[in-house]
């Protein structure tokens, strides 16, 4: 008699296969990494009942895969629309950005003209040439003056 199994098919007393197959279901069903783990859960429990003999386990372990199956597809599905929700609160987060930019821009842009505006105003009201800012043509070259005030030839 080997006083170490290596497994659960090896034991010939009944009571014993089924007492250590009762303890690895609960101690899986327990355990943090293999309770959210519905295939590892099956695995034990399926070993569970062939231990036990119950003569409706194939029908019970298809059940159970059917329920599995439609429940990580229900997963599958909220997570993908999860992502399209995030997708596309991401896209209206950069459109409302850009339009905001735009928004930002033209608003300089009209600050800018009205600059313009005041500074010409100011200028034709002191009887002075228009002033030309950024957005406009340069200004008119002066003619080159000798020394004496007058304008070189």
């Amino acid at each position: 008699m080997d006083l170490v199994p290596t497994g659960l098919s090896q034991l010939s007393d009944t009571q014993t296969r089924i007492s250590i197959a009762t303890g690895v279901l609960q101690q899986l069903m327990a355990n943090p990494l293999t309770m959210q783990m519905p295939e590892v859960q099956m695995i034990a429990l399926e070993t569970y009942m062939r231990e036990m003999h119950y003569p409706a386990r194939d029908r019970v372990m298809e059940a159970i895969t059917r329920i599995v199956n439609v429940q990580q597809a229900q997963q599958a599905q909220m997570a993908a629309e999860q992502q399209a929700m995030q997708d596309q609160a991401m896209a209206e987060q950069q459109a409302a950005a850009g339009a905001e930019k735009q928004q930002g821009d033209a608003h300089l842009q009209g600050s800018v003209a009205q600059a313009e505006m005041a500074a010409q105003m100011a200028a034709a009201s002191e009887g002075l040439p228009p002033v030309m800012t950024g957005g406009s043509a340069p200004p008119p070259a002066f003619p080159a003056m000798n020394g004496a005030g007058r304008a070189a030839a």
